[in-house]
């Protein structure tokens, strides 16, 4: 057998069961690594968005991306800057907001969508407002959020509402739109006004959200240098994890639930980092593991549930949910599988350069990945290995072109 790169598919949970640190032996997913000279636009991705016929978007500084899942097409905003949002309706209208620059996506006489401006509803004293850093579809209106502006367009007009303080992040849940203000806390906006929310034990000053998720009816909250609340109908909140570690806490840009007991959450220069919902990271996915770049702006779970993510170089798509990782040379397995077994709760390989155990990554600042060691007293080609159950004990055979040991 001679692989041009070597792996093993790990799905040793379906074979032998699975031991408690099963999450620390996962591998490479299957990653896929769009660069700029590929989907032919700027290095810098804001946003990703799925819509309803499963066409990729993306907010590039050079304007709107989209992926058909073969070929790439770059929508222009008409003043050509940074498309830093995009939200979708649920009849599967596309809304864009831009820098000093706003509107929606709509097809022209062939199918292919173009950029419809919505800034002719505004005067010229009145596009002074710069980026719109999140867009957001609520009832039959659309608000389009600046650093002190609100955009809130009714399928007609605009109306501007302005703040005194800056605005560090937005989102709807419970049918209200919510903003977290700078120095001030998290407020919802109701009747053209930020109400502050009062939340217990809380400093406001730093009570600051980056984020915000959705996932089976519960809205989720990610707070800078925190951890993850649930956010309810009534507006309290409940921390739902921890984040333990300091530098993920304070770089966490943004987050999705992969499901009720596994979170992924993007930083701003750390990559993505797998949590449980201890608050303990179980793995992290960075250059060292295959990503590109590791500033992550944003990312979605799409209707295949496949993860993709928006970063300052590129654009990703990892297959967060499958069951196979691999094992491979950069993990340190440098020759040709001929058996497996766990044994004793690790992972033994009989390879073409001798027997081989799997380390899981139980520090991922020392190590993203799992690494493989090989026993150096044992270094001639092996081809079988077990685990093999006696009166008194659980031993390891295997067998070489010496014989069995």
């Amino acid at each position: 057998m001679n692989w041009k790169h070597l792996h093993i598919l790990l799905f040793f949970w379906i074979l032998y069961g699975v031991p408690l640190f099963a999450q620390y032996e996962t591998g490479s997913y299957n990653i896929s690594n769009y660069t700029p000279k590929e989907y032919n636009a700027h290095p810098q991705n804001w946003e990703v968005l799925q819509d309803i016929r499963g066409i990729m978007y993306f907010g590039n500084s050079y304007g709107v991306l989209e992926y058909d899942g073969t070929s790439w097409t770059l929508i222009k905003v008409n003043n050509e800057s940074n498309v830093r949002s995009l939200a979708l309706t649920e009849s599967g209208r596309i809304f864009v907001g831009a820098q000093n620059e706003f509107g929606y996506l709509f097809p022209d006489s062939t199918g292919n969508m173009e950029y419809i401006s919505l800034t002719h509803l505004l005067s010229e004293e009145q596009i002074v407002f710069g980026d719109i850093w999140e867009t957001y579809v609520l009832g039959n209106d659309v608000y389009f959020q600046c650093h002190k502006h609100l955009l809130k367009f009714d399928g007609s007009s605009i109306t501007i509402t302005t703040f005194e303080n800056e605005i560090n992040y937005s989102f709807v849940a419970n049918k209200t739109l919510y903003l977290s203000m700078h120095k001030i806390g998290l407020s919802k906006f109701v009747n053209g006004e930020a109400k502050l929310i009062q939340a217990k034990g809380k400093d406001q000053e730093k009570f600051h959200v980056v984020d915000h998720y959705r996932f089976e009816n519960k809205d989720y909250l990610l707070y800078y240098n925190d951890g993850i609340y649930e956010l309810s109908k009534n507006d309290s909140t409940t921390l739902v994890t921890k984040i333990r570690d300091v530098k993920l806490a304070t770089t966490a840009d943004n987050m999705v639930v992969i499901d009720k007991d596994v979170i992924a959450l993007g930083t701003t220069g750390n990559g993505l980092y797998i949590i449980n919902d201890q608050g303990e990271v179980t793995q992290k996915i960075s250059e060292e593991s295959g990503l590109q770049n590791s500033i992550i702006f944003s990312q979605i779970i799409d209707t295949h549930g496949v993860l993709w993510l928006a970063l300052s170089n590129g654009i990703t798509k990892i297959d967060i949910n499958s069951p196979l990782s691999r094992i491979e040379q950069k993990n340190g397995l440098n020759a040709t599988v001929e058996d497996i077994t766990r044994h004793k709760g690790k992972i033994y390989v009989a390879t073409a350069n001798g027997i081989a155990y799997l380390n899981p990554c139980f520090d991922y600042n020392t190590s993203e990945l799992p690494l493989v060691h090989n026993f150096e007293s044992i270094n001639s080609e092996s081809w079988g290995i077990l685990s093999l159950q006696t009166e008194t004990d659980t031993i390891l055979v295997y067998t070489n072109n010496e014989g069995v040991h």
